[in-house]
């Protein structure tokens, strides 16, 4: 399930006001945070989370390192990705390598996967065991013929 750009931006416009108001951090302080001044700065952030302005990346980054999040987590497809993504983050880097080959062997591609053989020879159709329904056709039509 993919979510589609215009989509994304609105989960990132969400996710910023939630994390921002989870912060207790006005929209003010949140844009002079960024280096924006004045009432530029109040502005700005509020047309960032009602969705008529959108950030370019640098200042998606910027926003989110200062919410103390990842970018990812802000522009994930979905909230529990979001908040795998940021307890990922607090792993350590050997946890995370652990993390990631279970994650692995639990996703592997199928064509990893055992099948079972194929039979030497197919199976003739006139071999293959009729239903109840198939089997009364067949006996009337025998008694027709």
């Amino acid at each position: 399930m993919s979510a589609r750009p215009p989509e994304i931006l609105s989960l990132f416009a969400s996710r910023l006001k939630a994390r921002r108001l989870a912060l207790g951090l006005p929209q003010q302080a949140l844009g002079e945070a960024l280096g924006l001044e004045g009432r530029i700065a109040q502005s700005r952030i509020s047309r960032y989370e009602i969705e008529l302005h959108t950030p370019d990346l640098k200042t998606a980054y910027e926003l989110a390192e200062i919410l103390g999040v990842s970018l990812s987590a802000l522009v994930a497809e979905t909230d529990r990705l979001g908040q795998i993504i940021e307890f990922v983050r607090q792993l350590s880097e050997s946890q995370q390598e652990e993390l990631e080959a279970q994650l692995a062997a639990l996703v592997k591609p199928t064509t990893e996967c055992e099948l079972p053989e194929a039979q030497d020879e197919a199976t003739p159709i006139d071999a293959m065991p009729m239903s109840d329904a198939e089997a009364v056709d067949s006996e009337s039509k025998g008694d027709n013929e």
